[in-house]
């Protein structure tokens, strides 16, 4: 299946979208025909709604396969992800589906796309086209900040996670996903632009240790009242970057440290879990 679109990308059995390139994974939303796509809860159908400024079900973690040029398409609030119903209809499904990234040229692409039953309409469907991909199928991308909630925070480009055991400590890193809460953050939105994040396990909170002391410089969870902004950006061609507020990424190499240099290794996923599966938290 697939996004349909022209100058942007389709979502057909694989999806794409406009604003932004759909290329890299990331926290999006995502409008058709000016509403966005949403998933108001577990049991609803997926519909294309007004958009609303912070809306957690309009949210979607989307983890982009480069080779494949396809994505799974994971909703924050409810953690379901958009599938088809094996019929025409579109349903949040607790395995996930792969949807085809197309950046469509207007030729015809013969395959099953998300479309926009008529321009006035909320129902979404899943349909067989042989028309070229136009407004009904058209999708547009926008990074967005992660919701409140807790996540894995993933580097695809090593398929790593990172966690924090104690305070104060430093942080570790582990093969995706988490086995156990040391490696879930939980991430409050402090600005338009920033957000704090604490760990799931040992009660700290993220950030780079100053002063001159064994630790200085190393990145962990050094103490339990500092809300540390970290800020998220888009890097084009790589994905959403973490910054500490002296500046710099956040990289995964040996070690997580801070890098004047973002690239494949400083760019990250918020994957959305199921905080209780985690429970009880230490602190």
């Amino acid at each position: 299946m697939r996004f349909i679109s022209i100058c942007s990308v389709v979502l057909a059995a694989l999806a794409s979208v406009r604003s932004v390139p759909l290329t890299n994974s990331g926290v999006y939303t995502i409008t058709i025909a000016g509403r966005a796509l949403t998933h108001a809860n577990k049991t609803a159908p997926i519909t294309a709604e007004t958009l609303s400024a912070g809306a957690t079900n309009q949210a979607w973690s989307i983890v982009v396969n480069p080779t494949s040029s396809s994505a799974t398409i994971q909703n924050i609030a409810t953690l379901l992800f958009v599938s088809s119903d094996g019929a025409s209809g579109l349903v949040g499904s607790a395995t996930a589906s792969s949807w085809a990234l197309l950046q469509s040229t207007g030729q015809n692409i013969g395959s099953l796309c998300i479309t926009l039953t008529s321009p006035n309409s909320t129902t979404l469907s899943v349909l067989q086209s042989s028309i070229p991909g136009g407004p009904s199928q058209a999708f547009d991308a926008n990074t967005t900040l992660p919701p409140r909630g807790p996540y894995q925070i993933l580097n695809q480009a090593s398929n790593k996670i990172f966690g924090n055991a104690f305070v104060p400590g430093p942080t570790f890193t582990h093969v995706f996903p988490a086995n156990d809460r040391t490696q879930i953050w939980f991430v409050i939105p402090l600005s338009n632009a920033t957000i704090a994040l604490n760990n799931f396990d040992s009660g700290g909170w993220l950030s780079v240790a100053s002063g001159n002391g064994t630790n200085a410089g190393a990145v962990g969870a050094f103490d339990f009242s500092s809300q540390a902004p970290w800020t998220v950006a888009f890097k084009q061609g790589f994905g959403q970057t973490l910054s500490p507020a002296k500046g710099g990424f956040l990289t995964l190499g040996a070690n997580v440290t801070i890098s004047s240099i973002a690239d494949q290794t400083s760019t990250w996923v918020f994957v959305p879990v199921d905080g209780n599966q985690f429970l009880p938290r230490r602190v």
